[in-house]
């Protein structure tokens, strides 16, 4: 009679395709539904002995994990201005939030797990020392966000067979600033001016910065290459010949998502080259014409600088340096001359025993206050017995100052009060109304002064802090009008 037969395959398999290849004792004959073509069996061929299935061997579905891992430039998304980083830890979470897989990311900042069966999983990011996570899940657009939560972990993933991959789980990263960016530039610890003997080697500069960051040094004020990059202490090679300039170059150590802004002027420091086998004494003298004074009057400063030495003085420059609340009109100079741009005045030489030489700078009052000025000897060519030039230290004959004040008026009536502040290098300070402390409050007519255990005012006069009181309420006037009544 006529048969056929139908194979049931096992939950989760299939059938190979049907007669493959040319040899019938060797092909299947199952179809898809299992099921043979049928056969008839006869008085000379009663067995048909060839009807096989060949059933697939069961294929398990994989899935995969990965994506990328970036420096942010602060907008918590991947995009322009961002990079990524290398060697971040990725650990590989199951359903039950244990590790059960490591990887570390590529140079493109990628990572990926692959051959996952089907199921549930998350990934957590391990933040680089000094940084932390950007805010998760932010913008629109899900390829692009970051992931990672504080803790570094994502939400959980579901790999199905129909979605078998998930390659989204990203994490930005951003720097721990606990710090400030560097703002201006480095200052020099030992001056504008340092000076050292001919034939000396050269000495060790030294920069201090505010904030994160460090130093390069140049031969320009601009442009060139840095003769030497990212040290706060340089000595140049060699021994000094001549006097040497130098131009110390602030930058962040940040990272690029601080975004922290390029410093600029570069500060000079100049090398003094000294003989110093001539040695000089230069003494300098600054005073004011009037000490009380009112918003948009003139002053004028003199300032004297002399050679109590009998050795000349060559290549004397002095520095002074008018305050805020000034502005310059003119100066007249026995010897060289003043530049306002650079608040130096450039003398030149000073012969030996008394030469003196005189500079008048005058200028106009803008603001209230008690405000000084100083002027010092920057540079000179010798050695000075008893002073360094540029060094700001008051006890030395090279520097002095000189102040002026202009009465604070404030309202009677409104409660306003003058704070003043003494620097912190003094103590036991005492005003000369009864107040005591660094910092006082003025809140009447007068004037004051103070004294320290350490100091008080200046041999040359004190400029005090004057307080006048005004009445700032409008004044109320009576205007008389007269009404006349016409008759039409």
């Amino acid at each position: 009679g006529t048969y056929s037969v139908q194979f049931v395959a096992p939950a989760g398999q299939s059938f190979v395709t049907a007669l493959s290849g040319t040899d019938p004792t060797k092909d299947s004959d199952a179809g898809t539904d299992g099921k043979t073509a049928q056969v008839t069996l006869t008085a000379s061929v009663p067995d048909v002995l060839t009807l096989d299935a060949g059933i697939k061997k069961p294929v398990v579905q994989l899935g995969s994990i990965g994506d990328y891992v970036f420096l942010d430039n602060g907008d918590n998304v991947q995009g322009a201005g961002d990079s990524p980083i290398k060697d971040v830890k990725v650990y590989l979470l199951n359903a039950m939030g244990i590790k059960i897989d490591s990887t570390m990311t590529l140079g493109d900042g990628s990572y990926k797990f692959i051959n996952l069966p089907l199921g549930t999983y998350s990934v957590q990011f391990v933040a680089p020392a000094g940084q932390s996570f950007v805010t998760a899940l932010s913008g629109t657009d899900l390829t692009k966000d970051s992931d990672a939560g504080t803790d570094g972990k994502t939400t959980q993933v579901t790999l199905t067979a129909s979605v078998p991959d998930v390659l989204t789980l990203d994490a930005g990263i951003k720097p721990i600033i606990n710090t400030i960016c560097v703002t201006s530039p480095p200052t020099s610890v030992l001056g504008a001016n340092v000076p050292i003997c001919v034939g000396k080697p050269y000495p060790e500069l030294k920069a201090t910065i505010i904030g994160t960051g460090t130093v390069d040094w140049y031969k320009k004020a601009t442009g060139g290459t840095a003769v030497a990059t990212g040290t706060l202490v340089y000595t140049p090679a060699g021994n000094v010949t001549m006097s040497d300039t130098f131009y110390l170059a602030a930058r962040s150590t940040l990272p690029s998502s601080a975004n922290c802004p390029d410093i600029t002027p570069r500060t000079r420091v100049i090398v003094v080259a000294q003989n110093c086998a001539d040695t000089v004494d230069l003494a300098l003298k600054k005073v004011i014409d009037k000490k009380i004074v009112q918003v948009g009057d003139v002053v004028t400063y003199t300032i004297k600088v002399w050679n109590q030495s009998n050795v000349n003085a060559t290549g004397v420059e002095i520095t002074d340096s008018l305050n805020y609340a000034l502005l310059y009109s003119s100066s007249t100079a026995t010897r060289g001359s003043y530049d306002i741009a650079t608040k130096k005045w450039t003398v030149g030489g000073i012969a030996a025993n008394g030469d003196t030489v005189t500079l008048t700078i005058k200028a106009k009052v803008l603001m209230e206050g008690l405000w000084f000025n100083t002027a010092e000897v920057s540079r000179v060519n010798e050695k000075d017995r008893d002073s360094t030039p540029g060094n700001m230290k008051d006890s030395e004959d090279d520097l002095d100052r000189a102040c002026f004040t202009v009465p604070f008026k404030l309202c009677s009536n409104d409660g306003s009060k003058v704070q003043a502040v003494v620097p912190s290098s003094y103590t036991n300070v005492k005003w000369s109304d009864g107040q005591t402390g660094n910092v006082a409050l003025f809140d009447k007519a007068g004037t004051f002064t103070f004294t320290a255990s350490n100091g008080s005012c200046p041999s040359g006069g004190c400029c005090p802090i004057i307080v006048e009181l005004i009445n700032c309420c409008p004044v109320q006037l009576c205007v008389p009008f007269t009404m006349q009544k016409n008759r039409k």
